[in-house]
């Protein structure tokens, strides 16, 4: 009888290819063979791995005169969320908002929230010169909404007047908010300013 032994490698993007090899050692060329196209294929899809969604925005307001902002962190301990305040504050000053020196000054407030759900994983086979060979990738439903509020015209808590708001929804095989998030700032800015309903947006993931 004879064995196989079974390699995997997972891709950038998530997924598990395998193949199998017969253990014997006159089976080390057709197993270096697979190994290649293997390898050839990880390099395709890391270096085409794309990020996907929709984005839905409302614009309700005109900003105040010389507006100046600030982006409120929820957790200013998180690492991941003062990135994201950085990368939302670069998005506000190139559109003509002004960083305020201080919340007392501000008269706007940027708010920002994300989510990523649980996995789901499909799983799927199928035969290569009479070998079986499995493949499975993990999706992870994930969230990001950016909220523009005017801090001369709103009564907190009672009354917030938004000026513009954005929400962006995707799937994939990053379950780290710190990686996607970039884009999806990008993304949701691109539609800053307009009212926007189930776009969609395609972004190429940098390696």
């Amino acid at each position: 009888m004879r064995r196989y032994a079974w390699r995997r490698w997972r891709c950038a993007m998530g997924c598990w290819i395998s193949i199998s090899v017969n253990n014997s050692p006159m089976n080390a060329e057709v197993f270096m063979r697979r190994l290649f196209v293997v390898s050839g294929i990880l390099v395709f899809l890391s270096g085409c791995a794309h990020i996907t969604g929709r984005i839905n925005t409302a614009s309700y307001a005109e900003p105040p005169q010389k507006p100046s902002f600030i982006v409120v962190i929820s957790d200013p301990l998180s690492l991941t969320d003062r990135n994201i305040g950085v990368l939302i504050e670069k998005k506000m000053e190139e559109r003509g908002y002004n960083k305020a020196a201080s919340e007392a000054e501000a008269n706007v407030a940027v708010l920002f929230k994300y989510g990523i759900g649980a996995g789901t994983t499909e799983v799927s086979g199928g035969t290569y010169e009479g070998r079986v060979t499995v493949s499975s990738y993990t999706t992870y439903p994930r969230f990001f909404q950016v909220t523009v509020v005017d801090l001369s015209k709103s009564k907190l808590p009672n009354k917030i007047e938004i000026i513009w708001q954005g929400e962006l929804r995707s799937k994939g095989s990053l379950d780290d908010i710190s990686r996607p998030a970039p884009y999806f700032i990008d993304a949701l800015f691109e539609c800053y300013g307009s009212t926007v309903t189930n776009e969609k947006f395609t972004k190429r993931l940098e390696r």
